[in-house]
């Protein structure tokens, strides 16, 4: 399991502004490819977790699916271009592209969790 750090709420947080139309407009403008950082964003217990993944494969299937490396807290490591979790789209996990305010501080062995006020 992944170590992880916790930073103040960066301003947009949780979800910086993504939504499922406008992650789906930005990888068909930007289309992902093998290799590319993703984030995978968890809400699990009222907590913000992300998670540093990378692009597998671009577009597996007929219905052009991301493959990351790694898996959120639920579902599996396969996305929909909206960054719902393919199997478990209606839940807690969501694939987002960078955010550079969470990038700054993720690693392949390090997760980020936002410092939220109530905990503090």
């Amino acid at each position: 399991m992944a170590r992880w750090k916790e930073i103040p709420p960066p301003d947009g947080y949780p979800l910086f502004g993504w939504n499922k139309d406008a992650i789906k407009a930005h990888l068909e403008a930007n289309p992902p490819q093998a290799g590319d950082p993703m984030m995978i964003y968890n809400s699990h217990g009222g907590l913000h977790r992300y998670q540093l993944a990378k692009v597998e494969s671009p577009s597996h299937g007929r219905q052009k699916r991301i493959i990351l490396t790694k898996s959120g807290q639920s579902g599996g490591t396969t996305f929909h271009r909206s960054g719902m979790n393919t199997f478990s789209p209606k839940g807690q996990t969501m694939m987002l592209p960078p955010v550079a305010e969470i990038m700054a501080h993720l690693a392949d062995d390090c997760d980020v969790l936002l410092d939220l006020p109530i905990f503090s």
